[in-house]
Order: structure tokens, then sequence, then C-alpha cells
């Protein structure tokens, strides 16, 4: 009851005002979309928060490193239960297709349920990092098998930005443009995602690549001066040109 009225509210103030505005900024294509929709007569841009400071990239690639076994890290609040059920879904399903070796780690803010811990006892679980940057650059490849959810997905542009290659399924990466092959791995399929996995800990090259290519997409969509060209644009657009800027 309380979601349906909840939906019917913000619908009646969608309709109601949004026509009034100059412009109605949102942070997910999705989200201008929709709204495209449901009230054509009104302007909507989609504008995306901007990464307040660029992590630095790695300079290689982990599979670069001699003597250590790549490193595979899922990153994801466990305690939510469509992240849950997604590594659920990895660990089920991707993780025994698996033959190249790799030290699997999971970034969860919690540790295990029973049932995750039966699914891969040998999975390493990590609960807390003092520098997030940091340990996401120790990753030869991130794993974002996201089951469901809506909105930016911050963790595979954060990911990115580190220099590292993704690999996720389609829910993992709504809301931004990212092409499958070039800038991320996008895998709805446990066959295809674990055949992603295994070429990028397989070819270097590949995987530098798509590291350097993703990172690149990240600085030119969700950088601070990419962000606030945007902006700046869009003000431009919406004021009046009688109006000028005091010294």
């Amino acid at each position: 009851m309380f979601l349906r009225t909840y939906a019917g509210t913000s619908a009646w103030v969608e309709r109601r005002y949004f026509p009034r505005a100059s412009a109605v900024q949102v942070v997910s294509p999705v989200d201008a979309e929709y709204l495209k929709r449901t009230v054509p007569q009104a302007r909507i841009e989609a504008i995306p928060i901007a990464l307040p400071s660029l992590p630095t990239a790695r300079s290689q690639t982990g599979l670069e490193l001699a003597g250590r076994l790549p490193t595979v890290l899922f990153w994801g609040d466990i305690r939510v239960p469509h992240i849950a059920e997604g590594l659920a879904w990895l660990l089920r399903n991707v993780l025994p297709a698996m033959v190249q070796r790799a030290q699997w780690v999971v970034l969860g803010r919690a540790g295990p349920s029973a049932e995750l811990r039966a699914l891969a006892p040998n999975v390493q679980y990590v609960t807390w990092v003092d520098d997030i940057d940091d340990f996401l650059r120790s990753a030869d490849v991130v794993v974002l098998p996201d089951a469901d959810g809506t909105g930016l997905k911050n963790r595979a542009i954060h990911a990115m930005a580190c220099g590292v290659p993704v690999v996720g399924t389609p829910s993992a990466f709504e809301g931004f443009a990212v092409a499958d092959e070039i800038e991320a791995m996008i895998k709805a399929s446990a066959a295809d995602f674990a055949d992603a996995v295994a070429r990028l800990l397989a070819l270097p090259g590949l995987a530098g690549r798509m590291a350097l290519q993703g990172r690149q997409f990240v600085v030119a969509s969700y950088g601070t001066e990419a962000v606030s060209q945007r902006w700046q644009a869009l003000y431009a657009s919406v004021t009046p040109e009688t109006v000028t800027s005091r010294p």
C-alpha cells in the first residue's frame, strides 16, 4: 500500500510540476527516458553525478606481475538481497565453469551466510578495507553479477575509474552507455560471464586495453570537468540573455 501511494504521489508531482520548470535534471538516462514518456511536455536532462576525485589508475594489469595467482574480486554489500542473490548466482553457476586458477575474493561489508559459504568454501570474504581504491587496483578482474536494481551503478563506474577490467550483468551497467567488449564485459548468461572472466585472466593485452578504455569512458562521462561543462551548458540554455553575471 505504501509503495502504491508513493508511486501515485510521485506521478502526480511529475505531471503537475515538471512541465512548469525550465528543465528537470536526473542522474540516470533510464530515469530520463521514463520521464520523457510520462511527461513529454517537460524538458528532461540527464546529467550524472561527477566523481569528486578520480582514483589513480594502476599502471599495469595484475597479470603482468609474476609470482602470484590472479585475483577476481566481487564488490558489493551482500546484506542487500539482490546483491547477495547475484553473488549466489556467481558462485553457483560461474565459478564451477572456471578452469583458470585464481583467488576469488568478496568485498561484501559482511561475512557470508551459511548458504554462500557452502557454495564455495575457498572464496575469501573481506568485510572492510582502509583504502578501497588500492584494494580495487590489486584485483585483476572485478565482477559485478547484480541480479536486479535500478539507477546508476557507482561500483562499476568506480572500478573502471581505477583502471581494472570489469565483468558484469546488464543490471550492473544499467544507466550508462558502456559498450560490451569495449569498455567492459556485459554478459547475461553464466557461460558468457565465465568466458569473459577467463579471457581477461588469460589475455593480459585484452585486460589492459579494456581497463584503459573503461577508465577513459569514466573520465569523459563522469569526471568533474566533463560534468561541469554539461551543467554550464544547461544553465546557459535556461538563463535569460538579459541576465549578466555580477563582477
